[in-house]
Formats: structure tokens, sequence, C-alpha cells
């Protein structure tokens, strides 16, 4: 249920500190990713430095990027708040401190628009660590790929190989039959059978 002001009930547990409430709220089915005009519920939990109610909405599910009608994301949320420990666990929960909202602004322009060092530290090491395990992963999905080429031109040369040994040991076969084929007729011309040593009375017989 929402109220006409975009509350709703596990938003308003969220604001009051209540713990216990936000988890039975979930536990008979609210909606943990529920977007009204003031936000999601994780948005709530980070403006407010809620680090228990963050834990507790993101292992049931919440959407950790998802973004209201106006653009704001949770990390965004805690950002504009100087939430530190808030925006700490949202970037070790997988928040993404350089992605950009609808406006084009991320939560590092936030960080430094509104001149907060130490969230702005903690966002650019984020930056930095994503950009470098991306750079990492792009490094390994490369060397994946080129292992994959390599087994694949491997095996293509060893089917050409197989296929041209099936060619050349018929290619063989034939020449041979033919060749048995001209022996066999000048054997015959000869009067000479494969299975004497020589012409007929080549050894002297009368």
């Amino acid at each position: 249920m929402e109220l006409t002001n975009g509350s709703y009930p596990l938003r308003a547990a969220i604001l009051s500190g209540d713990g216990e409430c936000c988890r039975v709220l979930l536990e008979h089915g609210a909606d943990v990713n529920h977007c009204s005009a003031r936000g999601t519920p994780l948005m709530a939990a980070a403006a407010a430095g809620d680090c228990e109610s963050l834990t507790l909405l993101l292992d049931s599910g919440a959407s950790i990027d998802i973004e209201a009608k106006d653009g704001t994301t949770a990390l965004a949320a805690a950002v504009r708040e100087n939430q530190k420990e808030a925006v700490r666990l949202l970037l070790r929960r997988g928040a993404s401190p350089t992605k950009p909202n609808k406006d084009g602004v991320s939560p590092v322009d936030i960080a430094q628009e509104r001149t907060l060092p130490e969230v702005y530290s903690l966002l650019m090491q984020a930056s930095i660590t994503h950009a470098a395990e991306e750079a990492l992963r792009a490094s390994d999905q490369r060397q994946a790929e080129a292992r994959e080429e390599i087994a694949a031109a491997a095996e293509k040369a060893a089917k050409e190989m197989q296929e041209e040994l099936a060619l050349s040991r018929a290619e063989t076969a034939d020449r041979v039959a033919a060749l048995r084929g001209e022996t066999d007729e000048l054997l015959k011309r000869l009067g000479i059978s494969r299975d004497l040593k020589g012409p007929k009375g080549l050894t002297g017989a009368a």
C-alpha cells in the first residue's frame, strides 16, 4: 500500500529504524524493489545511512543499481547525504561509482560537486579497482578467445591432414590397382602366370 505522499510501510519502517518490522514486512511479501515517487527501500536506507537495513534489503534481493524517476540510485542517495559507511557497503556489494544516471550524472560527479572528500576518495578508489578488474576480465576473455581460436585451428589442421592422408591412400590404392592390371595384362601376353617364376617352357622342359 502506497500513500499519496509516496511513502509505504517498508519505507516507513526503514526511516523509523525498526529493523524487526522491516524483516517481518519482507517475510510477508513486501516488494523489496518497490519504487515510489520517493524511491526504493534501498534508497531510503542508503540516505539514512542504515547499513543494517541495507544488508537486509540486499540479501532479500534488492536491485542495487535500480533508478528512481529522477535518476537517483541507492549509491547516489548515500553520497548526497554523505553517508560514508553506506557508500562503503554499497560499493562492496557491487554498486557502480561511475555509472551515470539518465541525466549523465554519476555518484563520483555528485561527491565532487558537493565537495565530499572522504566519499569522493572512496568512490575513486572503487573506480580504480573496478577499472582494473574490468581490464583483467577483458584480458582473460581475450586469452580465452585466443585459446579457442588456436584449438579450432589445430582441430581444422588435423582434420585436413586426415582428409589428405585418406585421399593419398585412395590415390595410391588406385595406382597400385592400375599397375597390377597392367602387369597382369603384360604377363598374360607373355604367357606367364603369376604363380610361376618364368615363361612356360623357360625352365627347359621339352
